[in-house]
């Protein structure tokens, strides 16, 4: 799976209310590689350091932090997989 960053894109967000004005968010798209647990955890970091500095939105570091979690859910799902594949191999 694959997220992409580093292409920036401005977006202003409309105001939620009449006092408030809008936002500046940068879009990043440059491709990064989830195939390990590790590449998943630096990313949800990443994902948490940007919504702290408003980069984006919290509802958008939610909607990516469980993107985020899902794939590393498979990661796991696919390693135990694999762990049975070697032990059953193993008996006769």
């Amino acid at each position: 799976m694959t997220i992409f960053r580093e292409k920036l894109e401005i977006e202003v967000l409309e105001p939620a209310c009449p006092r408030d004005f809008g936002v500046v968010v940068p879009r990043r798209s440059k491709a990064i590689s989830l195939k390990s647990l590790g590449a998943v955890r630096r990313e949800m970091q990443r994902v948490y350091t940007d919504t702290r500095q408003g980069r984006m939105t919290s509802q958008e570091g939610a909607r990516l932090t469980y993107i985020l979690s899902q794939v590393g859910k498979v990661l796991e799902f696919e390693s135990i997989e694999m762990r049975i594949a070697a032990l059953e191999a193993g008996r006769p």
